[in-house]
């Protein structure tokens, strides 16, 4: 069987449109990388937002990996960095998951899923 390639166009090039109308008001795009501009490729993509809730910056941060088909999801603060003895994604983060990609799935099945989901985090926070 031929390896599954991600061919669609990158989840997360896809994304900002159908999140940002459920994040809260003062969450902005922070940061993207590699440029949505930039070819489609094998590199991993970010994709982050940052805001305040109340006194605590947030941020809502996506990675994507497609030689995993992984999409990752994680809404963390900085006060929660700083409380963490223990780095790791699962002490610090507020929020955290992992999503996969299938040859069933089409990215847009994804986006949806990943936009309900992360909209439920939010709505818990504010």
């Amino acid at each position: 069987m031929a390896a599954f390639l991600w061919t669609n166009l990158s989840v997360l090039n896809r994304l900002p449109r159908r999140l940002e109308p459920a994040l809260p008001k003062g969450f902005v795009l922070a940061d993207t990388e590699p440029s949505p501009s930039e070819a489609v490729d094998q590199r991993a993509r970010l994709l982050e937002y940052r805001g305040r809730v109340g006194d605590r910056l947030m941020i809502l941060g996506f990675c994507e990996v497609p030689r995993e088909h992984r999409i990752t999801a994680e809404l963390w603060s900085l006060e929660g960095l700083r409380r963490a003895g223990d780095l790791s994604i699962a002490a610090v983060a507020d929020r955290y998951r992992s999503w996969l990609s299938t040859e069933d799935t089409s990215a847009e099945v994804l986006v949806s899923s990943i936009v309900t989901e992360v909209t439920r985090w939010l709505d818990s926070i504010v």
